[in-house]
């Protein structure tokens, strides 16, 4: 199971990940550039510098603004970049590239959205974002259903869950290993 970061929104944050995990950042745009950052109508760094810095694995690219994807997905094919994946696009977005033959894409499992939405893309998106808002919403039978996608596990406190949750979580996939898990505390799922 390969560790992601989780918010590495600074080439500082960056420099501290070690290269054999991945990291997610939040794109947006400020002007005419894309930047780095989680909250709305502030600046950020330019992902083009960050990029310089990137030697990881899988990057998530977190899609704050519609509009944005084809910009991103030109500046990391420019640095060589093929392991990554987008994440939070509204859904016609995702349809959209899905249609234009871009699999490096997620779409969200959780309690508010179903696997059988996720399974209408399968095949034409290569991940699951699995989700806990409020639980994780797992059961026996998701292995199976969810066996078209490589999984990505939210883990619990990046959604404010306590970090006492993950050793539940792990009991709850009952021997079941996603493709990757996205944590602020990757030394709590080595």
């Amino acid at each position: 199971m390969q560790i992601i970061a989780h918010r590495v929104n600074t080439r500082a944050e960056l420099a501290r990940i070690p290269s054999c995990f991945g990291v997610e950042v939040d794109l947006r745009s400020r002007g005419r550039r894309l930047v780095l950052q989680h909250g709305a109508m502030k600046d950020g760094e330019d992902f083009s510098d960050w990029l310089q810095g990137f030697r990881h694995r899988t990057l998530i690219l977190n899609v704050k603004e519609e509009g944005l994807e084809e910009r991103a997905r030109s500046m990391v094919r420019t640095r060589g970049i093929t392991d990554f994946f987008f994440l939070d696009l509204s859904f016609p977005s995702l349809v959209r590239l899905a249609r234009s033959g871009e699999d490096r894409l997620a779409v969200r499992v959780s309690e508010y959205e179903s696997v059988d939405t996720a399974l209408s893309l399968a095949g034409k998106a290569a991940w699951v974002w699995l989700d806990c808002f409020t639980r994780l919403p797992w059961d026996r039978r998701m292995p199976e259903r969810l066996a078209p996608f490589k999984v990505c596990l939210v883990s619990p406190e990046v959604e404010g869950h306590p970090l006492s949750w993950i050793p539940g979580f792990k009991r709850k996939l009952g021997g079941f290993e996603p493709a990757a898990v996205c944590t602020k505390r990757p030394d709590l799922w080595l």
